[in-house]
């Protein structure tokens, strides 16, 4: 192979490499975004089961045992 091809793969492969990891980190991110909204849904149902118990005045234990 003469140095213009060489250098040639250099850069092919140096753009491929690059293009993987921004896949990589593309789906680093989005894992890291749905983690983060799960923890959310899971602190907002949290929440709003904790607003209905005290408006009901009871807990859901307590509520089961009465059914």
């Amino acid at each position: 192979m003469t140095k213009k091809s060489h250098l040639s793969n250099a850069f092919d492969n140096l753009s491929d490499n690059t293009q993987e990891e921004t896949k990589v980190n593309q789906t680093q991110e989005t894992k890291q975004i749905t983690s983060e909204e799960i923890v959310i849904e899971n602190t907002n149902a949290e929440q709003q089961e904790a607003i209905q118990e005290a408006i009901n005045g009871e807990t859901t234990q307590e509520a089961t045992r009465e059914v």
